[in-house]
């Protein structure tokens, strides 16, 4: 498990997160590699193809909306060298710090907007088992310094 900011309290909340692949985030940031990059006019939507492990293409959109739950980030942050894009996901999930710390795992907790049935990053509740309530997703692009002109494709839609 990966804590950011304070450490656990009895009521406190946490941040709990995972990455784009159910993976509890610890060490290195796991990245996937995506092609056909495009964004909106107004930079509010970015689509990509990604390639999961066994190959397949499988076409996605974020779009940031108008407030703070859904961010992107592109940062051209690969060597020059590299020829495709990379995308990683991180979910922030707010969970009681203390409950976190006895070993109890993060559990989905569908709010309003149904955001666990959209990121399927954390199982069902259940026993031994802490609620998890959905807080912000990132989304990190990188591409190859220098290649914005020529990775990321502008669309009016």
């Amino acid at each position: 498990m990966y804590w950011l900011g304070a450490y656990p309290s009895r009521e406190a909340s946490s941040p709990y997160m995972r990455g784009g692949s159910n993976n509890k985030l610890e060490g290195e940031p796991k990245t996937s590699p995506i092609s056909n990059l495009r964004t909106s006019n107004n930079g509010n939507t970015y689509s990509w193809l990604e390639r999961k492990g066994d190959g397949t293409l499988v076409p996605v959109s974020v779009n940031r909306g108008d407030g703070n739950l859904f961010e992107v980030t592109l940062k051209d942050d690969l060597p020059a060298t590299s020829t495709e894009a990379r995308v990683e996901r991180i979910v922030e999930y707010k969970v009681k710090g203390a409950e976190v710390a006895a070993g109890k795992e993060g559990c989905a907790v569908n709010d309003g907007y149904g955001y666990n049935r959209f990121f399927h990053a954390l199982p069902e509740c259940g026993e031994g088992k802490t609620k998890a309530e959905f807080s912000k997703s990132r989304t990190i692009i990188h591409i190859p310094a220098g290649s914005m002109d020529k990775m990321v494709a502008m669309t009016s839609k």
